[in-house]
């Protein structure tokens, strides 16, 4: 550190630059403040250098002693400011920031900065201390290895941008916004001379997080709980995200915490770039479609949507998988239709909380099964449905004419729990019919998926294959009348073709 930069910060401290920082000092004074906090046994009297000198002087001893910052955590701690003006606290904070502020400008040409972490002052070199992590699109991220705290900073490029630069603000401060939440990154201090912030350090993020680790499926909803739950309470503030996704979801000693509010904006402020159109959007695999083209179109039901595609990632490791017990929440999370989306995260983490309590209970599956045979199909029964086992399904569907009802009605929903029906069913209706009028409940499942109008084609393929087997193979006359019933009104040719005698079930 070269010797102007010690003299500024000694005159800074003496006084002599702007007392609305330090109040000037007296040579007494300065030799008593040496003397107290650095075992100094120095007298002042005369021949006794100028106050600026004698500061310096002292100061360059305690920067070559290796306790530069000692003497800066003292003269920038809050209580000793709010003594030397005299001043309540919030006032010495608002002093104490624009000092750092100021010290900053001038370390940063001997490549050195002032970092604060749990109220005490760092000085850092940033050329020796600072561990590269990884960059965006817009900033690169390091570790301070003497502080342990992370450094984000806007990219030579993005910080010609006021744009870029205006956003990268606005995510710190909608980040500090909600430092009371447990399970929001911690950030401590923004630096607009270079454009950085800090931040708590991760161990990892969800990615490496679900990889690296065996969760239970109990777990699993813990983990899911906590990220709805706190999605839920930044909702509440009227805070969106915009850029949910496994990666900017951290992990710090064991805490979820979420992080990245670079897309996030305050529904409750009206920014400039409102108005504007953008291309930026978050991690295509977990943004919702209607980002695709303007980022201004992202709202609550967009961190919802992006929520359900975490799930799908915590249970599967891909967000396209959805085949596990949260599956009705997340196609609910998901579908396109965002009147039919739920309408912030509070409403998902209320039906999600409320199918758990539901699974939990004791005589889960014979409410469940009453519920079918009653044909009241909720969220929670289409999920039991889903994941029902094959042959448990076609025998409670042979047993019980009001179940196989309520399935009928659990396929008319859409076209995937008719698809989901019509796989089990086809895949395993020969083990489990031992009497041919069994055979007729897996004939009648069939026919209502054949007259769905949403039932796809190959589907439909499926079906026509299985009711010509059970008409021919099994011989069952049932189907033999209804293939004849349905030839007589008219099917597609190639279908037709399926279910004639003449074709052979392989």
């Amino acid at each position: 550190m070269n010797d102007d930069t010690l003299e500024y910060i000694g005159r800074l401290f003496c006084g002599d630059l702007d007392i609305s920082k330090y109040l000037y000092k007296s040579g007494p004074k300065l030799v008593d403040f040496f003397n107290q906090y650095f075992e100094y046994n120095d007298v002042y009297a005369s021949p006794f250098p100028s106050r600026w000198a004698y500061t310096f002087e002292k100061i360059k001893e305690i920067y070559l002693d290796g306790k530069l910052d000692t003497f800066l955590n003292i003269i920038l701690d809050k209580k000793y400011i709010m003594f030397e003006h005299n001043i309540n606290e919030v006032e010495a904070i608002k002093i104490k920031n624009k000092i750092i502020s100021d010290i900053n400008i001038v370390l940063a040409k001997d490549n050195y900065k002032l970092y604060i972490r749990e109220n005490k002052v760092y000085l850092s070199k940033e050329d020796e201390n600072l561990k590269y992590i990884g960059e965006g699109g817009f900033a690169t991220v390091y570790l301070n290895e003497l502080t342990n705290v992370v450094v984000k900073k806007l990219n030579d490029e993005s910080i010609a941008d006021k744009s870029l630069v205006s956003r990268f603000k606005r995510e710190y401060e909608i980040t500090k916004s909600l430092a009371s939440n447990e399970h929001v990154i911690d950030v401590f201090d923004f630096d607009i001379n270079d454009c950085s912030y800090t931040m708590e350090y991760a161990d990892s993020d969800l990615y490496q997080y679900i990889e690296n680790n065996s969760f239970s499926e109990k777990e699993k909803l813990n983990i899911i709980n906590v990220i709805v739950k706190t999605i839920a309470s930044i909702h509440k503030e009227n805070i969106i995200h915009r850029d949910l996704s496994p990666s900017n979801i951290l992990i710090v000693n064991g805490v979820i915490k979420i992080s990245d509010f670079g897309l996030g904006k305050n529904l409750d402020i009206l920014h400039s770039h409102k108005t504007l159109y953008t291309r930026s959007f978050g991690q295509f695999l977990y943004c919702d479609p209607c980002q695709y083209m303007y980022l201004k179109d992202g709202d609550k039901q967009s961190d919802v949507y992006s929520l359900g595609k975490i799930i799908n990632y915590i249970f599967n490791q891909d967000p396209f998988q959805d085949n596990h017990i949260l599956r009705t929440i997340v196609l609910k999370a998901t579908t396109l239709n965002r009147d039919e989306r739920y309408k912030d995260a509070a409403e998902m983490l209320n039906e999600m909380v409320k199918f758990i309590k539901i699974r939990e209970k004791a005589e889960y599956v014979e409410e469940m099964e009453n519920l079918i045979s009653n044909n009241i199909i909720t969220e929670a029964v289409e999920q039991f449905i889903y994941e029902m086992d094959e042959e448990k399904l076609c025998r409670r569907i042979i047993e019980d004419k009001n179940f196989a009802k309520g399935i009928r009605s659990y396929m008319s929903l859409n076209k995937d729990n008719a698809k989901h029906i019509i796989e089990l069913v086809t895949k395993c209706f020969d083990d489990v019919c031992h009497k041919y009028e069994e055979y007729d409940c897996i004939v009648d499942i069939c026919l209502y998926a054949l007259e769905l109008k949403e039932t796809e084609y190959y589907l439909k393929e499926r079906i026509c294959k299985t009711l010509n087997y059970i008409a021919y193979n099994v011989n069952r006359f049932y189907a033999q009348r209804k293939i004849e019933k349905i030839i007589s009104n008219g099917i597609d040719p190639l279908l037709e073709e399926i279910l004639r005698p003449t074709y052979k079930v392989t």
